[in-house]
């Protein structure tokens, strides 16, 4: 059956409401979008998805950097910005996670397991889906 979202930030759940907006379309494609984020600065945001089949959840740390923030106007850069948030897939043992980034300069894209920063190895493929502005 279609899962029940919830969203959190710093562990704390987030209502649909002002500046968050929740969406969830027909193909289960899940967004958050927050509005003035530099206001709330650095937090970990989690998609947590259920149903009766079980629970799987999404993490994600987005580090702002007030001062770019403030600079961007002057600069033209633009802060990271998620196109399409992290999305899990399970194919057997075989799990992927994507996300599509936008911001100038080019953002740097860390993913981590259990707090241990994730390289490309036998264990871990990274493919670079970034969009420079």
């Amino acid at each position: 059956p279609r899962p029940e979202l919830s969203w959190f930030v710093n562990n704390e759940p987030i209502k649909n409401n002002y500046p968050f907006l929740m969406e969830q379309d027909m193909d289960g494609l899940c967004t958050l979008t927050v509005d003035r984020v530099h206001s709330i600065g650095s937090a970990v945001y989690q998609c947590q998805a259920v149903n009766t089949a079980g629970k799987a959840t999404s993490i994600v740390e987005l580090t702002i950097d007030k001062k770019m923030t403030k600079k961007k106007s002057q600069t033209g850069m633009t802060a990271p910005k998620f196109l399409q948030q992290v999305v899990p897939e399970v194919e057997g043992n075989k799990s992927t996670f994507r996300c599509k980034i936008s911001g100038a300069p080019k953002p740097i894209v860390e993913w981590s397991v259990n707090g241990e920063e994730v390289i490309n190895d036998d264990t871990f493929t990274i493919v670079d889906d970034t969009v420079d502005n």
